[in-house]
């Protein structure tokens, strides 16, 4: 037998994972929708199961209501207070524990625009990725904080960023949101130069949703105090901008 990462340390780790109630899956068989690694069959199957009351539809407007929550740009707090939740359609049972669902995979790649890593263990719960464990072999320190500067980089608080934008959302209607949405981009070219800028244009393709809006990386919101009141008039002068020059194409939709 190879002595390696793998089989010093990530197999016996997965094997301690199994006796303490997790279920390997192997991602070749698995249903998982890739805009959120939710595994979709263990999610409906789980979310059944601790909500009794509820149905297929009532599962299917959770999970569109999650991935929402998951694209919000803050930090996952909105998707933390419906993990949290204990009241109304729950994603995990508190009161009983045991009745979750309890998986763990391997090599379960994660994408965010042109950045992507890919975890040595990631811990499903109910269908959802909550945890990853990245295993290093024993005494081996570089390796250890090497790994360390790599998250501390890709999990760090980042700019304060915002974007005045059209936020098109007909609820549990995707065909109609990219109806209008691509009734805009057939204008897209005449409003970009409307606007006097390029816009960003994000059909959104694995969601309900679409967006078009105006990125601006205008400051660090915790550094940056003395320039608060410079970024509240930039935000609000494309907010003013931007509705100016949909507004006569939006007047113009079927």
């Amino acid at each position: 037998m190879a002595f390696n990462e793998n089989t010093r340390v990530k197999i016996p780790a997965i094997l301690h994972l199994c006796k303490l109630g997790y279920k390997y899956i192997s991602l070749s068989n698995a249903e998982r929708d890739e805009s959120t690694n939710i595994f979709s069959d263990i999610f409906a199957e789980s979310i059944l199961r601790i909500n009794p009351d509820k149905d297929e539809n009532d599962v299917k407007k959770l999970f569109e209501d999650a991935s929402l929550a998951l694209d919000n740009e803050d930090l996952g707090q909105a998707f933390y207070e419906m993990l949290i939740a204990t009241s109304g359609t729950k994603l995990i049972d508190f009161k009983d524990f045991d009745n979750n669902s309890f998986h763990v995979v391997t090599e379960l790649t994660y994408k965010n625009g042109d950045d992507e890593f890919r975890p040595d263990i990631t811990l499903l719960i109910n269908g959802m990725p909550l945890a990853f464990i990245e295993v290093k072999k024993p005494n081996n320190q570089e390796g250890v904080l090497a790994e360390r500067d790599r998250i501390n980089t890709r999990f760090k608080n980042k700019k304060f960023w915002k974007c005045a934008e059209l936020y098109i959302n007909h609820p549990n209607n995707k065909s109609k949101n990219k109806q209008i949405f691509n009734a805009l981009f057939s204008h897209k070219d005449e409003i970009n130069a409307a606007f006097d800028a390029p816009l960003v244009w994000n059909p959104l393709d694995n969601k309900v949703p679409c967006r078009i809006g105006y990125e601006m990386e205008i400051g660090d919101y915790e550094n940056d105090e003395a320039n608060w009141q410079t970024i509240q008039t930039s935000m609000i002068d494309a907010m003013m901008r931007l509705e100016k020059t949909l507004s006569s194409f939006i007047a113009k939709l079927p």
